[in-house]
């Protein structure tokens, strides 16, 4: 062996994941290292070859410790996305008891190879399981892709869910010459490079990384642990090369994937000029569209073609009224295009925890797109205008017209617009649009049971989580989903009426009779009455021992507002009513009152959340806000016999 051959020999050996013998004890290391961590990470490392700009190859071993049953699943499961352009090569597990013994390893049959999706999808999923009966177990775990077809390298967080780690790398080989983007953060040592011969190695390590508790209502885990992004200019995947060096290149090429795919055939142009004949506004078309749309295609995954990034031509979705999401907002840009209306797709990160997006730093960070519609016309007119556009989410039938939902809204994403592509924000829904209204009269009689008629008025994020949960329940089980949806899971429902949910209102009225058994405890001759009993409960945020360092998400921003009339018993009064309550937060207000009316008593409760993102100091502020809240919720009045 010559000496540059016997040197790269060493080199690699230096910078390989170490190896030890395949024995996985939880000693005393471990014990420490758990903090009280349902997960101890052993060892992490997950080697990245990148032979030319669509061809790649991920190496990892993972070896976890299950300290108890909260980590049960975390480490006895793993799943791996492959097929299209993602080839699995290995898939391998294998299960240690507490002393480190093998107890057995993953059987060739074990293991669950399925398709994602359904129709046409080329993704599958496969799946190993391995677990001990006894605490703590270790699972080790090996898999190996072959990418054939790249677009965006991978993003690195050793501290899963912000587990303690004993020992982690990652290694990244690229050609000679390649630019390497990255963007770090928490990781405290910069990366060891060598430029040797064709290739160039970086390698990244943490060890002892002690536990970090994601702080509760803060962004989500994977914000609050160390991050590696990585990334180059350029990518290949299918025949189609293209660049990631600014947003707009990508947005460019994007777009270049659409082009030619928008033509409708003639029975689908005569059906746009059919929906929209009569209309008044190009507002009022794109709404007719947009509804049309909703009655007429159903979502289906379909990740055929260049990994699932081209749509299927617009002709497609007409003749088979089905669609994923490039292809389903491809069909409605399509029809707006029949009638002249400007519209352009926006890739995002779709998800209620948030987005992984980076302005400053381009990469393939997206899972879905929606439609944003500019149009010329004053928002006075148009409640679903924001900053000159009606944003659509063309994948769901349940959908508002122009309301996007805690799943794509408030983040960034990319609008897809040529040489012009660059990175928006969605628009932020408010109180004004995610609503909530609930009347009742509610009759008490004298041993402290209650019936009361409710009507809800349900608008924005909360419209639409009732109507698609409803709307999926069989007949029997409405009454259950009508307890979770309204955050009244202890009443029994007498009567329901759900108003018009099949034609999916912008606004949802539902109605139904209650059997509250428990509205008022006996004292004696008198009743204690609770005087929110049809509101959902408030949730405390827990004290914090330590100083809080990430800021406050408390989610979507809502207005809740209570109107109920408490019929009393024949010869009762209410007495001793508590005092008028005004509260006043950060994030929003509380009000609560109630007044005799009458033989009646009636309450009403408001509470608005408008400000639901605050800064870090902001806490304890909302802590004190909501217990107060809660202290008030919990209120009664005394109702004795005249």
């Amino acid at each position: 062996m010559s000496l540059r051959l016997l040197l790269l020999a060493l080199i690699g050996l230096l910078l390989a994941p170490p190896t030890e013998a395949q024995s996985w004890p939880v000693g005393v290391d471990v014990l420490m290292a758990s903090g009280g961590a349902p997960v101890v990470v052993r060892r992490y490392h997950t080697v990245y070859e990148v032979s030319a700009p669509d061809r790649a190859r991920t190496r990892v071993r993972l070896v976890m410790t299950a300290m108890n049953a909260a980590g049960r699943e975390a480490v006895g499961e793993l799943r791996v996305v492959h097929g299209g352009f993602r080839r699995l090569r290995s898939f391998e597990g294998t299960l240690y008891d507490a002393a480190g013994n093998e107890i057995r390893r993953l059987g060739r049959r074990e293991d669950e190879d399925r398709v994602l999706d359904t129709l046409y999808d080329d993704l599958r999923l496969r799946e190993g399981s391995l677990y001990a009966d006894q605490y703590p177990f270790t699972v080790e775990w090996e898999y190996e892709i072959e990418h054939r077809g790249v677009l965006g390298w991978p993003t690195w967080r050793p501290q899963n869910r912000g587990w303690p780690v004993q020992d982690a790398s990652f290694r990244l080989e690229v050609p000679a010459g390649t630019t390497v983007r990255q963007q770090a953060r928490d990781l405290a040592d910069a990366a060891t490079i060598l430029n040797e011969g064709r290739r160039d190695t970086y390698v990244w390590h943490v060890a002892d990384a002690a536990v970090r508790e994601p702080e509760p209502f803060g962004p989500p885990w994977w914000e609050q642990v160390p991050e590696l992004r990585l990334g180059t200019d350029r990518f290949e995947i299918g025949d189609a090369p293209g660049r990631l060096d600014s947003w707009a290149t990508f947005g460019t090429w994007y777009g270049d994937l659409g082009e030619g795919r928008r033509s409708l055939p003639p029975a689908a142009v005569a059906d746009v000029y059919r929906v929209v004949e009569g209309a008044q506004t190009d507002a009022e078309k794109v709404r007719r569209l947009y509804r049309h749309l909703q009655q007429t295609t159903r979502y289906v995954s379909v990740q055929l073609g260049l990994g699932g990034w081209q749509p299927f031509d617009a002709a497609y979705v007409f003749e088979r009224r089905y669609g994923d999401c490039k292809a389903l907002t491809n069909y409605m840009q399509a029809m707006l295009d029949a009638v002249g209306i400007e519209a352009h797709p926006v890739l995002i990160e779709a998800g209620e925890d948030g987005s992984d997006l980076r302005e400053d730093f381009p990469d393939n960070a997206f899972n879905h797109v929606i439609l944003r519609v500019p149009l010329a016309e004053p928002a006075m007119r148009i409640p679903a205008l924001v900053d000159g556009a009606v944003w659509l989410e063309c994948t769901s039938p349940y959908a508002a017209f122009g309301h996007l939902g805690a799943f794509t809204e408030g983040r960034p994403g990319l609008l897809v617009d040529g040489a012009a592509s660059r990175i928006i924000q969605t628009p932020v829904s408010g109180p004004e649009t995610n609503w909530t209204r609930r009347e009742a009269t509610v009759t008490l009689d004298v041993r402290g049971r209650a019936e009361a008629d409710v009507r809800w008025l349900l608008h924005g994020e909360e419209r639409t989580d009732a109507i698609v949960a409803l709307d999926r329940a069989t007949e029997a089980e409405r009454g259950i989903v009508l307890r979770r949806v309204t955050g009244l899971p202890s009443l029994d429902v007498l009567d329901l009426d759900l108003g018009r949910l099949a034609e999916r209102p912008d606004t949802l009225a539902l109605a139904a009779r209650l059997d509250v058994a428990h509205a008022a405890r006996r004292a004696g001759s008198r009743l204690l009455l609770n005087l929110v009993p049809l509101s959902p409960a408030v949730t405390v945020p827990t004290a914090m021992d330590e100083p809080r360092t990430q800021p406050v998400r408390l989610g979507t921003a809502t207005a809740e507002r209570d109107s109920v009339r408490f019929l009393l018993p024949e010869g009762y009064a209410a007495d001793n009513l508590p005092e008028p309550v005004e509260l006043e937060s950060p994030v929003g207000r509380y009000r609560l009152t109630a007044s005799p009316d009458g033989d009646a008593l009636v309450v009403v409760r408001e509470l608005v959340v408008d400000a639901p993102n605050q800064p870090a100091e902001a806490y304890d502020a909302i802590r004190d806000f909501f217990q107060s809240i809660a202290e008030a919720d919990g209120a009664r009045a005394v109702v004795r016999r005249e």
